[in-house]
């Protein structure tokens, strides 16, 4: 369930993506991303009104913590602008490698937690992966 999870993110990320872009293309890159975080909030108050769940804020709250959110509105950003140049599968792509990249580099670093143990298919991995989005974007 998981995996299916995690391919259907996928799905919703691409099709976001180029939601966003349209809606990009109409208003600029900033009123954009403001637009969609607002739908985002208003998203997020309505699940908040029906559902109830309980929160809670401990003292884990730490600017690190909260630096998410702020990378999710660069990252919408960056597509954004990147949609108006190139298209959703090379956006998705790149986004893939660069997740891919950075969070191995995360895990090997032992950041977050325990370190993975990584092996050559790791590395073999990201250069099929890489060699893949080469042959896409420029063949």
């Amino acid at each position: 369930m998981n995996y299916f999870l995690s391919a259907f993110t996928g799905m919703v990320v691409a099709v976001m993506i180029a939601i966003n872009g349209f809606l990009t293309r109409i208003t600029g890159s900033y009123l954009a991303t403001v637009i969609i975080h607002i739908c985002g909030l208003l998203v997020c108050t309505l699940v908040i009104l029906i559902l109830r769940p309980k929160i809670r804020v401990d003292g884990g709250m730490t600017l690190m913590v909260a630096a998410g959110g702020l990378i999710g509105v660069g990252a919408t950003v960056f597509n954004n602008v990147a949609f108006l140049y190139i298209g959703v599968t090379p956006i998705t792509a790149l986004g893939l490698l660069g997740q891919t990249v950075t969070s191995v580099s995360i895990d090997a670093a032992g950041v977050f937690g325990p370190r993975p143990r990584y092996t050559w298919r790791t590395a073999a991995g990201i250069a099929l992966l890489t060699a893949g989005i080469v042959i896409m974007l420029v063949l």
